[in-house]
């Protein structure tokens, strides 16, 4: 049977043949999900995968860049095909190498800057060193905000410099993107997610947004916030968010509201990753651990003697 071709319309033959390869693809090998950072996260979410949109929500101070930073250091290193285009909005592009530098060599940011006690030159030697260390990864940043129209036209210039490579952008963060002459600063919100979405589905890049909260987090009985964690109504510009993302995971620290237990565990330094979506799998928390002075998250609590807790 001679089928009739419709213009901008798949028969679906031609959908099974195309999703066939590419299973046998990820069956053989050929196509694997990129890994995290963590262990914890890699085993509930698989990995991350060539079109996925992200969102990585908190509240304002919970972690969300250097979860970030990790995360995108890790994916330049472990895979070198991937280019990291980071938009970075919140702070400048030094800064964020400066965090990198915290991590690695364990000190914190404000000590590799101070004005009083002078960096001594054998961690200076090493700051070096961990520089050039990143020197040769596939890792761009893009200061000055941009609003959607211009974000999506120069992330299909960059895939066509790159146009065998896939592209990773993380945006720091969604609101500080400027307007379009949107009414609203959700209709903004709504309008770079949509861009996304286009250019993922295009293009398969892979987009990851930083997303603030809205207050209701903070509503309810003073005995009653943060005990619930974060839903899906937390996350600013939410349902145009939650809509179009793949993934969301939402960062949450009981300790910033002074709870001392959260779901039987102890809060000190710890941020749970919670699973707020997730196409193909399951919603769930994780247990991690943090040291934000020196920008590090940890699968499991470190013994003292690995991480000093009163920085």
């Amino acid at each position: 049977m001679v089928r009739p071709s419709i213009k901008g319309l798949e028969h679906v033959s031609d959908v099974v043949t195309e999703t066939n390869r590419i299973i046998e693809m990820y069956k053989t090998g050929l196509i694997k999900p990129y890994k995290t950072f963590s262990a914890k996260l890699n085993d509930k979410i698989t990995g991350i995968y060539k079109g996925d949109q992200i969102v990585i929500a908190g509240r304002s101070g919970t972690g969300k860049s250097a979860y970030a930073l990790m995360l995108i250091k890790e994916l330049a290193v472990k895979y070198p095909e991937l280019v990291i285009i980071y938009w970075t909005f919140e702070m400048k592009a030094w800064k964020n190498i400066a965090r990198i530098y915290s991590s690695e060599m364990r000190i914190p940011v404000k000590d590799l800057l101070s004005a009083t006690t002078q960096l001594s030159e054998e961690n200076f030697i090493s700051l070096i060193n961990a520089g050039n260390d990143i020197k040769d990864l596939n890792m761009y940043f893009r200061e000055i905000p941009v609003n959607y129209m211009q974000w999506e036209s120069k992330v299909r210039e960059i895939q066509k410099i790159f146009p065998n490579q896939t592209i990773v952008n993380v945006v720091d963060h969604f609101r500080l993107t400027t307007s379009a002459n949107e009414r609203t600063e959700e209709e903004k919100i709504t309008n770079l997610s949509r861009a996304g979405v286009r250019v993922k589905n295009e293009l398969e890049c892979i987009n990851i947004f930083l997303s603030q909260l809205n207050r209701k987090i903070e509503e309810g009985d003073r005995t009653d916030v943060g005990t619930t964690g974060i839903l899906q109504s937390y996350i600013f510009g939410g349902d145009s968010i939650v809509q179009d993302s793949d993934l969301i995971l939402a960062l949450h620290r009981p300790e910033v509201y002074q709870l001392s237990r959260y779901k039987g565990l102890d809060t000190k330094n710890l941020i749970v990753t919670q699973i707020l979506k997730q196409r193909e799998g399951e919603l769930c928390e994780i247990a991690m651990y943090h040291n934000l002075a020196i920008n590090k998250i940890y699968d499991n609590l470190p013994t003292q003697g690995q991480l000093n807790f009163n920085i």
